[in-house]
């Protein structure tokens, strides 16, 4: 049950963190519109992983983790903890084990989720309804989706 919560706890912190029919060609980029609704996130699939998000006073939501046809990874994440509502979902390019790109749907306890990422190269490029920018340098640079706000060095 510890491991559980610890890769529950991880996935709230890297994928508040996936996306339906819809998604399945592009997301949209964040934009000062309405946030996506729940019903228009993307639906798990049957052999989707399951996580549960607890806590000493019980169950709070539900993760899932799944990849999609093209090979990119798929997040969706149900929670609500005392009224505070998440819905959101993300999907995942990899190359070489790097994330190459993120995108990240939904509503938050804070609002709008909406927030893109995307690696070329040595440039990072992000946006998200709090802020927006690029980086190049010499490393590559990874984005944790709300966990952090901002790039951090990889």
């Amino acid at each position: 049950m510890k491991s559980s919560r610890i890769v529950a706890a991880f996935l709230l912190a890297c994928a508040p963190l996936a996306l339906a029919a819809a998604h399945e060609s592009d997301a949209q980029p964040p934009s000062a519109g309405a946030p996506v609704p729940k019903e228009q996130l993307l639906v798990p699939t049957a052999d989707a992983v399951h996580y549960v998000v607890v806590s000493d006073a019980g169950k709070h939501g539900d993760m899932w983790s799944w990849t999609l046809p093209d090979g990119r990874m798929a997040y969706r994440h149900s929670q609500s903890l005392r009224g505070w509502i998440t819905e959101t979902d993300q999907v995942v390019t990899l190359a070489g084990g790097m994330p190459v790109k993120v995108e990240v749907r939904g509503i938050t306890p804070s609002g709008d989720a909406a927030e893109t990422f995307s690696l070329a190269g040595n440039k990072a490029v992000w946006k998200s309804t709090a802020d927006s920018g690029a980086v190049a340098g010499p490393t590559a640079t990874i984005c944790l989706p709300a966990a952090s706000g901002s790039p951090m060095p990889f």
